[in-house]
């Protein structure tokens, strides 16, 4: 795996994060989910190539643990993970869907990322331990 790439994926990462923070702050969760859900401007169309979306997922998860490391709290910054995996993944020509879900009991909240129906940040699992709200930013288009 190229380490430049990786670091450059870092960077946008990072700007993303702060993004995201200012975003969340000015302008609240519902009017971000929704720009989000409607945008088809963050990221290019999902191109197909034999073992270039694996490449780019495990590129894109090794970034996002380190900038998160570097930005965030560890474990308890679920939606701007993975709003950000699904932003670089659009960019890299990746079809990513985010999911955003709830479970009644203990209640929790959780975002996570999919591509073809696969999750790809979070154990397979998690998919069938909430209720999906809504499908959000960059769904397969």
């Amino acid at each position: 795996m190229n380490s430049l790439r990786i670091a450059a994926l870092v960077a946008v990462a990072i700007v993303i994060f702060v993004a995201l923070d200012v975003c969340f702050a000015c302008f609240g969760f519902g009017r971000v989910h929704r720009f989000l859900s409607k945008s088809d401007r963050l990221g290019r169309p999902a191109v197909e190539r034999d073992g270039y979306s694996m490449r780019a997922v495990t590129a894109t998860r090794k970034a996002i643990n380190i900038a998160t490391r570097c930005y965030y709290r560890a474990g308890k910054d679920c939606l701007p993970r993975a709003i950000t995996t699904t932003v670089l993944l659009r960019l890299q020509g990746v079809a990513a869907s985010l999911k955003v879900g709830v479970k009644k009991y203990p209640f929790a909240g959780h975002a996570w990322v999919e591509c073809h129906g696969i999750v790809i940040d979070d154990p397979n699992s998690v998919a069938g331990q909430y209720s999906e709200l809504g499908k959000a930013a960059m769904a397969d288009r």
